[in-house]
């Protein structure tokens, strides 16, 4: 499916699949998805559907399993449709999936926190501990809740009260704040 892509020919493509566009063109699919992209310069961001919920269950439960995401949406509305996971990556682990009981909440923190700064190096990021820095989220794991689909991607999640980044709050009850404390991190030691 198109999620984005520079004006041009098939700037009114987006959300459509290149099954959808081949048939339009009276092409097969492959030939559709080329045209697309030489017709965009190549600047074509796509959504894939291809994993399996159980797959995705069965790797979330595996102990080295980290959470992260590779969203590129920084902003709550705009053009295309992107994926889903920029909108709600987090929120989907820490709700339904620890409710639906594919790993516990303590479980769930860790690989989102604590188990990806550790194979960063930062010891100082993702634990809970004087000295640490305070990036902290509050929410109410019974009712957290990801509401971006893959029709309707531009929908920010909900059951967060308030995150703090480096111990400024940037959510404070519900509502974002003006602060901007957050910076670029760099691994600070070699991975374990």
């Amino acid at each position: 499916m198109i999620a984005d892509l520079p004006p041009g020919p098939f700037a009114g493509a987006r959300g459509r699949s290149i099954a959808d566009i081949a048939r339009e063109l009276g092409t097969d699919p492959a030939d559709a998805a080329l045209r697309v992209l030489a017709d965009h310069r190549g600047a074509v961001s796509i959504v894939n559907h291809a994993m399996a919920a159980a797959d995705v269950r069965a790797v979330l439960r595996h102990a080295a399993a980290s959470v992260a995401s590779d969203g590129w949406v920084l902003r709550p509305d705009g053009p295309g449709r992107p994926h889903p996971r920029s909108f709600g990556t987090f929120t989907k682990v820490v709700g339904p999936h620890v409710r639906d009981g594919d790993l516990p909440l303590a479980a769930a923190v860790h690989k989102m926190t604590g188990l990806p700064a550790a194979r960063l190096g930062m010891t100082d990021r993702g634990v809970l501990r004087p000295g640490a820095v305070a990036d902290i989220a509050v929410l109410d794991p019974a009712t957290v809740t990801d509401h971006s689909t893959y029709d309707d991607p531009w929908q920010l999640s909900t059951g967060v009260r308030h995150v703090l980044v480096a111990g400024e709050p940037v959510l404070a009850d519900g509502t974002l704040t003006d602060a901007r404390p957050g910076k670029v991190l760099r691994r600070s030691a070699p991975p374990p």
